[in-house]
Parts: structure tokens; sequence; C-alpha cells
């Protein structure tokens, strides 16, 4: 029905141009006879390209307001399976930067520490780096999954260690390489490999 409200998700999609060419003409109909949908889908679409610039610059506060609110919004928790005991490999911490010399030439470089964690055959690297900007006060969380057996990691996440809420999620590259962003706070790192999950816990931003 023409009445029944567009999710956010759906607006996400059709903004990012990941949404089928019918469903995309069906909201594109709608937008042009609703003002407000049309001024949503440009806020999602400026959020998205601030994303998807060279994160090396630190976008504007205004624009990382905008993309808490969105993706508040879109309010997930993590997969239950993940959370099964049966499925679920709790890492160990084997490196702190902060209790030892920084290894030389880790990757990315930039000013931060450093984390390594092992679960089974996985190793899981992470380079932590604090906000420089005041206005944005975003930590920034670059790691690496690196494992002897052939299955490849799906997604990481990064949750809200009482409530398990997702704030931030990302599909690691062909590498194991992956972002997360977030403000302060305790968070659980879990990558998921399919059914099963890896989980980095008690993970402090501050």
């Amino acid at each position: 029905m023409d009445d029944d409200p567009i999710s956010i998700e759906s607006l996400v999609a059709f903004a990012a141009g990941e949404m089928d060419q019918s469903d995309a003409h069906s909201i594109e109909a709608r937008i042009s006879v609703a003002p407000e949908l049309a001024s949503r889908v440009q806020e999602i679409r400026q959020v998205l390209n601030a994303m998807q610039r060279d994160d090396t610059r630190v976008p504007r506060s205004v624009t990382i307001r905008r993309a808490i609110a969105l993706f508040t919004e879109r309010e997930k928790l993590v997969p239950s399976a993940w959370l099964n005991p049966a499925f679920r490999a709790v890492a160990e911490l084997i490196f702190d930067s902060r209790r030892t010399p920084a290894i030389a030439g880790f990757r990315g470089g930039s000013l931060g520490y450093h984390q390594s964690y092992r679960a089974g055959a996985s190793v899981i690297d992470l380079q932590i780096a604090a906000p420089t900007d005041p206005e944005a006060p975003i930590w920034k969380v670059r790691g690496q999954v690196e494992s002897s057996e052939s299955t490849e990691p799906g997604t990481a996440l990064l949750s809200e260690t009482q409530n398990n809420r997702v704030v931030a999620q990302a599909v690691p590259d062909e590498a194991g390489c992956f972002t997360l962003c977030a403000s302060a706070g305790q968070y659980d790192l879990v990558i998921g490999i399919g059914v099963q999950s890896i989980v980095v816990p008690h993970l402090q931003l501050e």
C-alpha cells in the first residue's frame, strides 16, 4: 500500500543505489510527492558520501551527529546464535602496547594503542585510535583477523557490553581488515564466521 511507511532500511538502500529497479521506481514515485522523504534521502546520501571519503579526513561534527542519529534509528542486536556458548569463542589478550613497547611497523602506524587477541586458530590485531577532534568524540577501531583455517570472517560487530546493541559493523576485506567507529564506552567486538563467533570482550574505549 502507498500509505505504508517506508522503513529506514529501504531509504538507505535507495539512497545507496542498492535497491532493485522496480522497488527503486516505487520509492522514487513516493518521494516525488513527499518533500519530507526527499529531504530524508538527501540527508542519508550526505552521510553515506562522508563515510566513503578518505578516512584520514575528519568529517564535520554535524555529519557525525547525522550518522549517529541515522544508525541509532537502524538499531540492531547481535544475532542470538553468536551469543550461544556452544558457537562462541572468547578471545584471549596476548599483546597490549600500553604495557609493552609497540611493534614497529604495525598496520596503519597512526597514533593510538595496539592489542592482539587469540581464539583457537585465529588472531585478531586491533589498532585503537582516540578522538582527535573535541567536537567529534569518535573512537576508531581498525582490526585484522588472521586464521590458519580456510573460513573467512563474514562480519565484525561492535556491540554494547550491557545490552548487545550493535553500534557499528563492517565486512572484513580479503585481507581480513575492517574499521569500526564508536563513541566512548565499553563494547564487545564480535566477529561472525557463519553461525559461529569470536568475541573480544569488554573493549574499553575511553
